[in-house]
């Protein structure tokens, strides 16, 4: 990716071919080689490391003049600090892999802003590597060394790179969620929201499990919009969704199937299984054997009523089954065999509460993960419509 994103970035590109030594990790550029002055009077090399901004695949300028270093703070050849760009020192985590020690501000003149990559680089290669030359002229930071293609990131599973964790400073949180084998069993107007939300996360993989067709009524309860084409192909739900999010995410699997007692054992492979179906009996099924075997998941339900006076009413729930909470579904969730969602089953108007009950799921995983702060154990997550209130309550302990 890293190969590929600067072959494809006319800036990045002129950089590479000039000699500059580059890496994208995490989703930031990193200049290695990038000579300075130590306090010691002596030159040294450290890394010159700048927040990316894409389009894309393919750099756009800029967004801001800031710069960051992994090394020492440069100096001048009398080894005083280079006061000018001095903004702030001491260790930022940028994610996983990538720790820096300074930051610098540098505005370019007269813009005050930089074009593109190619500048901003450049620019700061002449403040710090400019000191350095005064000392050695023979010093630079084009050194051709070999490019890293990837060596320095983690498993890429996107097709282009997350530059929001990176310009967030959320890669550590980001690296809790990386690496799980995810399930969802359902991809209806729920399920869909929930893969929409999944597939921008750095999971290994992601099993898609429904044994319907995608058809008109099904486009208005989906993300994005559907063409006429796209209808027309009477694809199953799996294999529309799998093709249409392969474009971000490289590892989705489909089985374009339901999930009865012949299939439960695909479940085992998973890491964390989200459940969205409409039978009270397949819930059953299949929260008892993910019981059985451990495998922690969310259970998603909404039920949605009509009043005489025609307007709605209900409620949504997602329910999170791990260490301690197995087998207590039951206790919160409808596992017969009679439909109890009332007019969820026929309304095709109710794509904003699929997209709530999905984003209530996404952010209940994410805490299970540790991506966000989890206290108290509130794994069962109640949204009522009419009185626009949400109930946060723990599943009942196995005693």
């Amino acid at each position: 990716m890293s190969h590929a994103l600067i072959a494809r970035s006319t800036d990045l590109k002129k950089l590479r071919d000039e000699g500059y030594s580059l890496a994208i990790i995490d989703g930031n550029l990193v200049v290695d080689s990038f000579p300075y002055v130590g306090s010691d009077r002596i030159v040294h090399r450290g890394k010159f490391v700048t927040h990316l901004t894409l389009a894309g695949d393919v750099t756009a300028a800029p967004d801001d003049h800031v710069g960051y270093f992994i090394g020492d703070h440069p100096c001048d050849t009398n080894g005083n600090p280079i006061e000018k760009i001095r903004h702030t020192t001491g260790e930022q985590v940028f994610g996983p892999n990538l720790t820096i020690n300074h930051s610098f501000s540098a505005k370019p003149v007269p813009t005050q802003r930089y074009a593109d990559y190619y500048e901003k680089v450049t620019t700061y290669e002449a403040i710090i590597a400019g000191c350095a030359r005064q000392i050695d002229p023979s010093v630079t930071a084009k050194v051709f060394e070999p490019i890293l293609v990837g060596e320095n990131e983690p498993n890429e599973v996107h097709r282009y790179i997350d530059t929001s964790s990176s310009r967030a400073g959320i890669g550590m949180a980001m690296s809790r969620i990386a690496g799980g084998v995810i399930g969802i069993v359902g991809v209806g107007g729920t399920g869909s929201y929930i893969l929409d939300l999944v597939v921008k996360c750095p999971v290994a993989e992601i099993h898609l499990f429904d044994g319907d067709t995608f058809y008109q009524h099904n486009a208005f309860r989906f993300p994005g919009a559907a063409t006429v084409d796209d209808l027309q192909l009477r694809l199953k739900k799996t294999t529309f969704l799998t093709e249409r999010y392969s474009q971000l995410h490289t590892r989705i699997i489909d089985h374009p199937y339901m999930v009865g007692s012949d299939e439960l054992t695909y479940l085992e492979k998973l890491s964390f299984v989200f459940i969205s179906v409409d039978s009270g009996a397949s819930r059953r099924m299949i929260s008892e054997y993910l019981d059985r075997k451990s495998i922690p998941y969310i259970d998603c339900g909404i039920g949605v009523n009509i009043s005489s006076e025609g307007r709605l009413f209900g409620a949504i729930r997602t329910s999170r089954c791990t260490t301690g909470s197995f087998g207590q579904l039951h206790r919160v969730a409808n596992m017969s065999e009679v439909q109890q969602d009332g007019l969820y089953n026929t309304a095709i108007q109710t794509a904003d509460l699929n997209a709530l009950n999905a984003a209530m799921a996404v952010i209940s995983w994410k805490r299970f993960c540790g991506f966000y702060e989890d206290i108290g154990d509130l794994d069962n997550n109640t949204y009522t419509i009419e009185f626009n209130s949400l109930c946060n309550r723990s599943l009942p302990c196995i005693d």
